[in-house]
């Protein structure tokens, strides 16, 4: 069954404490995974809350639009979506907010990671059931306010073959628990990030 595991924002492999092996992040290519818009990356050295896998939540690819494909036998898949807001500008709600889909079908609207996960440098995760007919898993998210962020993607295939009718989303959610987040003045959206761009990738 196919599984593919990206540590975004990073070009190194990395081991997860249950003995997962996540890829390092690369650009798409045919017959395989990777990134098709989205050249910003951010890293921090900050110990991430919530998860024994610090090292899988300090790099993120940020732009106004990320998008990632995954080139997949047909069937049923879950998407896992791991975020954690670690810029320091975006630590406030409002501050960066984005919308989510799989498949061209929505699956997270006005998301705020800070806001979802209770703070600044915390694990969370959303995940998606999702059918594939057309060989073909693609995963965009794009800006509401700053720019949208994501630090790894799981995609895990649950039932090979699948129906071949045109793909369906039945979305749900898994969070870590963490503690309520604190009452939060109205925010004013925080300035675009701006750290180095990558070099320009041709998309296939």
């Amino acid at each position: 069954a196919y599984v593919q595991r990206v540590r975004v924002g990073s070009n190194v492999a990395f081991t997860d404490s249950a003995g997962n092996v996540w890829s390092g992040d690369r650009a798409y290519s045919p017959g395989a995974f990777g990134y098709t818009q989205g050249g910003y990356l951010w890293s921090t050295s900050a110990t991430i809350a919530n998860t024994p896998d610090t090292p899988l939540f300090q790099n993120n690819r940020h732009d106004a639009t990320v998008t990632y494909r995954f080139d997949v036998p047909n069937g049923t898949y879950q998407v896992r979506l791991r975020f954690a807001e670690i810029y320091p500008n975006s630590f406030g709600a409002g501050r960066r907010v984005f919308n989510v889909a799989i498949g061209g079908t929505p699956v997270l609207q006005n998301f705020d990671i800070f806001v979802a996960a209770g703070g600044g440098n915390r694990e969370l995760q959303r995940s998606f059931p999702v059918t594939v007919a057309d060989g073909q898993l693609n995963v965009g998210f794009g800006s509401v306010v700053s720019q949208a962020a994501i630090n790894a993607i799981q995609v895990v295939q649950t039932n090979p073959g699948g129906p071949t009718s045109t793909p369906t989303l039945s979305p749900s959610s898994t969070a870590t628990p963490t503690p309520t987040p604190q009452a939060t003045a109205t925010a004013t959206p925080a300035p675009t990030d701006t750290p180095t761009p990558l070099a320009t990738v041709t998309n296939t």
